[in-house]
C-alpha cells in the first residue's frame, strides 16, 4: 500500500505538459509509461518522472520507484550520471535524469533479467528521452511479441556474417554496476553517526532493532524477536544516498533516506525506520 507521503511525491513527480517520447518499436500505455510487448511487461518497460525542483539525487529516485510500486533493492551510480538497479522483484533497471525548465526528469528502464541481457539500456533511455517528431506518432497498435534484440533501433541491425563482431573496445551494456564503480568517495555521512532504534516487521514478527553507526566506519546492531536476542559488528559506508552495509541482514549499495530524527533503510528484505537516540 501507497503510503500519503509518496502517493503526493508520485503525483507531483508524474504530473508535467511534457509526455514521454517511447523508443521505436515500443507501446504507449499513458503519456509517462511504455512498454515493448503490452501483454508482459516483465520484457521491458520504460517509465518517466517529472518532478518539480528534483535534486537528482538517488534518494529521490528511489521514492519515486517505490512510489510507483516498483521497488528498489540497490541503487549503484556509476560514474557517467546514470544508475543501475536491482529491483527487488529481480528485474534489472537502468536510469538516467535530465534538467528540464521545472526541475528534473527521470527516464527510467527495466526488464526481467534473461530480457535486459540482450538489451543496450543506454541506447533506450537516450531514445526516450529524444522527441518524437509530432508527425511520426506513436502508440497506436500493440507491440508485436520479437526475440530480444530483434526488433531494430535501439537495439541495432540483426548481424550478418560481416559484421558480427563487436569491435573489442566497444563495453557490454551495463545494467547494475559494481561497487568498484561508484561515483564520488566512501565515508561515513555524520547525520547517520550515532544510535538509532525502532521495530520492524521482519520475516512476518516484530524485531526490535538498534544500530549503533560510529564515526569510524564501524556499525554494532542488536536484534530481538520471538524471545531471542542477536548482537553483531561490521562496518558501514555511505556514497550520495546510498549505503553498504556489511552486517547479516545488510546489503551493497542500498538506498537510505535521513528526515529529521528518522533514519530509513532495508534492512533483512524489510523497509525498517529507526528513530534517533
Amino acid at each position: 500500500m501507497i503510503g500519503p507521503t509518496a502517493a503526493l511525491f508520485l503525483a507531483a513527480a508524474s504530473t508535467s505538459a511534457h509526455a514521454l517520447s517511447p523508443p521505436a518499436g515500443w507501446t504507449a500505455t499513458g503519456p509517462h509509461r511504455a512498454v515493448r510487448d503490452a501483454n508482459n511487461p516483465a520484457m521491458g518497460e520504460v517509465r518517466e518522472f517529472n518532478v518539480t525542483g528534483g535534486s537528482g539525487k538517488p534518494a529521490e529516485l528511489n521514492m519515486m520507484l517505490r512510489a510507483a510500486g516498483a521497488e528498489a533493492q540497490s541503487l549503484n551510480p556509476d560514474g557517467s550520471g546514470a544508475f543501475g538497479i536491482l529491483f527487488k522483484d529481480q528485474r534489472l533497471g537502468r536510469a538516467r535524469f535530465k534538467a528540464n525548465d521545472g526541475g528534473i526528469t527521470w527516464m527510467v528502464v527495466m526488464a526481467a533479467p534473461n530480457i535486459a541481457t540482450a538489451m543496450d539500456p543506454d541506447a533506450i533511455l537516450t531514445a526516450a528521452f529524444t522527441p518524437t517528431p509530432a508527425v511520426a506518432g506513436w502508440g497506436g497498435a500493440a507491440a508485436t511479441p520479437m526475440a530480444p534484440g530483434g526488433d531494430g533501433a535501439p537495439w541495432g541491425p540483426a548481424a550478418t556474417a560481416a559484421t558480427a563482431a563487436p569491435s573489442a573496445a566497444a563495453p557490454a551494456p551495463s545494467w547494475v554496476q559494481p561497487a568498484a564503480a561508484q561515483q564520488g568517495a566512501w565515508g561515513a555521512a555524520p547525520e547517520l553517526v550515532g544510535r538509532w532504534a525502532g521495530t520492524a516487521f521482519i520475516r512476518f514478527a516484530p524485531t526490535k532493532l538498534v544500530f549503533e553507526f560510529k564515526s569510524d566506519g564501524t556499525v554494532k546492531v542488536d536484534r530481538s524477536a520471538n524471545g531471542r536476542s542477536q548482537s553483531f559488528e561490521g562496518t558501514w559506508a555511505t556514497n550520495d544516498g546510498v549505503m553498504r552495509l556489511q552486517v547479516p541482514g545488510g546489503g551493497d549499495n542500498v538506498p537510505y533516506n535521513v528526515s529529521g530524527g528518522t533514519v530509513g533503510f532495508p534492512f533483512e528484505d524489510a523497509k525498517v525506520n529507526l528513530q534517533k537516540q
